[in-house]
């Protein structure tokens, strides 16, 4: 029976939960302190209230080697297989210190038992050629700031075992008030630059987006994908507004061992009518979220003994917008 972690840093009061299957984080309360006293710890992530079934409708989602709609759904099944299997919680490093407390979940590849597909992710004969990767997933929380650190191995030694892959963190993020198609109360900032295309328009057009948020379309399902330009900084930074005049950082970068790789990001929500098609989403919940999920979408390759190491950050700011914390050596007055 699968089982939930819950983590809490018990200096800043701050909390996260995880879902073994799957490892998705499906809770986060922050807490931001002001003047020695608490002034917010709402819950930053959504999840269904229709969700009965794994794997979890919301929370954070990992999608790999494939992410639909950009990768091939006939490789495997859809997200592909980190999302569908059972991850091991590795107590040794399960701590909660002064500066922050953190938890440790692994998936080798060898304990995969849903979801290869059937091409070359699936079994193979000894010696054939075949894809393999072990997953670390490390999991850390402080006061207002989450941060994980995921890195993916190629086990093999062989070159003929070099591997496609695209990677995505499927984000949901709470929006209070059911005002997610507010563009006032839930919008996102910091794109400005990237090459958009709306994947549900899906006409191939690209076009630059401006320096205005982005916003949620309030008559239709919203789903775009934003690519950083060639000379444009690699990471991802960007502000997602969260209802109730409050809103949350978000960055994310991405290595194979010594190369940082571009890290995209897509904005989503079904909205009703693709709500209503969803059997483990509320018909009405396309108003209280919004999906910022960063990742790699354009396909890379990941070659024998490399690793992948993606990492992000999600923090819930000030009620005026700024950043809020405690030096890793400090802790928050009493």
């Amino acid at each position: 029976m699968a089982t939930v972690e819950t983590v809490v840093h018990q200096a800043t009061g701050a909390e996260f939960e995880v879902h073994e299957h799957g490892a998705n984080i499906m809770s986060f309360k922050p807490v931001v302190h002001a003047d020695g006293e608490t002034e917010d710890d709402r819950e930053v992530l959504f999840v269904s209230r229709e969700s009965k079934t794994l794997p979890i409708r919301g929370g954070i989602p990992i999608m790999f080697p494939i992410v639909p709609p950009f990768g091939d759904k006939q490789e495997m099944p859809e997200g592909g297989f980190l999302q569908h299997n059972h991850w091991t919680m590795n107590s040794d490093f399960r701590y909660d210190s002064k500066s922050d407390a953190a938890t440790q979940y692994s998936l080798n590849f060898d304990d995969v038992a849903s979801a290869r597909g059937h091409g070359l992710w699936a079994a193979a004969e000894p010696g054939a050629v075949s894809f393999k990767a072990d997953c670390i997933y490390n999991i850390k929380v402080r006061g207002a700031e989450l941060t994980a650190a995921l890195t993916i191995t190629n086990p093999s030694t062989s070159r003929a075992n070099t591997f496609p892959f695209q990677l995505l963190f499927h984000n949901y993020f709470r929006v209070a008030n059911d005002a997610a198609h507010d563009p006032d109360e839930c919008y996102v900032k910091g794109l400005e630059g990237y090459i958009r295309q709306d994947k549900v328009a899906d006409d191939g057009l690209m076009e630059e987006q401006g320096a205005e948020p982005v916003v949620l379309d309030k008559e239709r399902e919203t789903h775009y994908i934003f690519d950083p330009k060639g000379h444009m900084e690699k990471n991802l930074g960007v502000i997602i507004g969260i209802g109730d005049g409050r809103s949350v950082q978000l960055k994310a970068n991405a290595k194979i061992d010594d190369t940082e790789l571009p890290v995209s990001c897509v904005v989503w929500n079904p909205h009703r009518e693709k709500a209503r098609k969803m059997p483990d989403f509320g018909s009405a919940e396309w108003q209280e979220m919004i999906g910022v999920q960063p990742g790699i979408v354009e396909r890379h390759m990941l070659q024998p003994q490399q690793k992948l190491v993606f990492e992000y950050t999600i923090k819930l700011l000030s009620e005026d917008g700024s950043e809020v914390g405690f030096e890793r050596d400090e802790a928050p007055k009493e």
